[in-house]
């Protein structure tokens, strides 16, 4: 569909006003500290505001949205729940632990727990969980549904914009822009949420008309399907975007009161996305949606029906601004980890604080145009978030859960964890993409030993690779443990 002038008008002085915040943020920029971590002044608005528009990105807009339109509320207590528990815990476990380091990222953190040895699978894993893959896809779709653009095209404009002002200042840009995207993503939502009320129905009424599956807790769910989810809630425990904020925050308490407030806010969030593609659901249902439509815009399709002109302008804006508080956020992550903890460290005298700054700046274009290269590589946007996801915590979970519960869980225990798991998540993934099947009617790729009467599926990852991570880990140390005695 082509939206009108005036929507046009309204995303257009948003993506102007994204790059003027970055312009007059960057004259508060002084060094790589106020770069990369703002300072490590951050309030607990401010955070709460980042931690909420960065980690609820269109993978998460889509994919919930997606998930509802096929399997109903089970979206919720299956796919969401399991997060809010985790992301508890980072509150109230994590944050106080990592406040007593001295460390400034998620491989420092390793470093500091088995050395300089476990730097670079940490890096690695960083990276490609911290590539802004999806989003960058998710700009495509927005720029190709509403305006027509080539999705290539549209991810390069957005994704760009979004560099732009990251460059400019970034954290302390990517945090105030965060928390304006935040605030235009809930309004935009919820606007979303009572058209849909007043015009298709309430939850009561729509469960009064559709099957009786879309509303039950568990839906029609496989075992398997709910253990891979539950498996994949476990990333905030281990997630970069996390980890850095509480880094930038003013106190351990300032961060533990943000994610706790995030957490209820990201809980009404996932409702109203439930409830949209329930909507969705019902709306292709009843012959108002085309029923050849793609399950993962069915968000788009139903605000697009729904909003008037102008107030959908703002639906894009917030879609846009969802997309791009990811963008931002992850590519700096991804280019911080690769100069500071990569660079930086290996030079034999470092690198200076004004070269920091300036091979940061460079790694963001180059992390933004590497993930647009990849973008549309996925048939799903879903796909690929489970395939990062996997990669991060099959590689991290171990060893920094192991960092955090053992007084001294010895160098190699976390070396030989960190690298089974990243390596036996990567061969698999990369034997499932080449010499796997893609399934229509299970929208995934298997990967069938028949002989072995094996059909491992893409989502399947965690199940081998956080085992082989914890096996590496006890191997090493049961070899600190001789060590000792030898």
């Amino acid at each position: 569909m082509i939206v009108s002038s005036l929507d046009t008008l309204v995303v257009g002085i948003y993506l102007a006003g994204m790059l003027l915040i970055g312009f007059l943020v960057s004259r508060n920029i002084k060094n790589f500290i106020d770069f990369a971590l703002a300072g490590r002044l951050l309030s607990v608005p401010l955070l709460a505001g980042t931690l909420i528009s960065t980690y609820y990105g269109l993978d998460v807009t889509f994919g919930s949205s997606e998930t509802a339109y096929l399997e109903g509320v089970s979206t919720f207590f299956v796919y969401s729940l399991p997060f809010y528990l985790c992301y508890l815990g980072v509150a109230f476990f994590i944050v106080p632990r990592l406040f007593k380091l001295n460390v400034s990222s998620i491989p420092e953190t390793i470093a500091h727990y088995y050395g300089p040895g476990g730097r670079i699978p940490a890096i690695l894993a960083t990276l490609f969980y911290s590539l802004p893959i999806v989003s960058v896809a998710g700009l495509g779709i927005l720029g190709h549904f509403f305006f027509g653009i080539d999705p290539l095209v549209a991810a390069c404009l957005g994704a760009g914009i979004a560099a732009l002002y990251t460059l400019f200042g970034g954290l302390l840009a990517d945090v105030v822009t965060d928390s304006l995207q935040f605030f235009i993503m809930c309004l935009t939502l919820a606007l979303a949420a009572c058209f849909a009320m007043s015009e298709i129905g309430t939850p009561e009424q729509l469960q009064l008309t559709m099957p009786p599956k879309f509303f039950q807790p568990m839906g029609t769910l496989s075992t398997a399907d709910i253990l891979i989810y539950a498996a994949i809630s476990l990333t905030p425990l281990v997630e970069p975007a996390f980890y850095q904020r509480i880094f930038a925050s003013r106190s351990a308490q300032s961060a533990t009161r943000a994610l706790i407030l995030s957490t209820f806010i990201w809980m009404a969030l996932d409702w109203i996305v439930i409830y949209l593609g329930i909507v969705g659901k019902y709306m292709v249902a009843q012959g108002t949606l085309a029923g050849s439509l793609d399950a993962s815009e069915i968000i788009l399709h139903v605000s697009a029906y729904l909003l008037p002109s102008g107030l959908l302008g703002l639906f894009i804006a917030g879609c846009v601004a969802t997309a791009m508080s990811t963008v931002d956020s992850y590519a700096l992550i991804s280019a911080s980890s690769l100069v500071y903890d990569g660079l930086h460290f290996y030079k034999k005298e470092g690198l200076s604080d004004k070269q920091l700054l300036l091979f940061t700046r460079v790694a963001i274009a180059g992390v933004i145009t590497l993930s647009m290269l990849i973008s549309f590589r996925f048939e799903r946007i879903r796909d690929a978030w489970i395939f990062m996801a996997s990669i991060l915590v099959s590689s991290l979970l171990v060893p920094l859960m192991a960092g955090f519960l053992l007084k001294r869980p010895g160098k190699r225990s976390g070396i030989y964890s960190i690298w089974a798991g990243f390596l036996t998540a990567t061969l698999i993934f990369i034997a499932i993409e080449t010499l796997g099947i893609y399934d229509p009617d299970l929208e995934t790729r298997i990967l069938s030993l028949s002989e072995f009467g094996v059909h491992l599926h893409r989502e399947h990852l965690l199940f081998i690779a956080v085992p082989a991570s914890f096996m590496g880990f006890i191997i090493g140390y049961v070899k600190d443990q001789r060590g000792k005695f030898a």
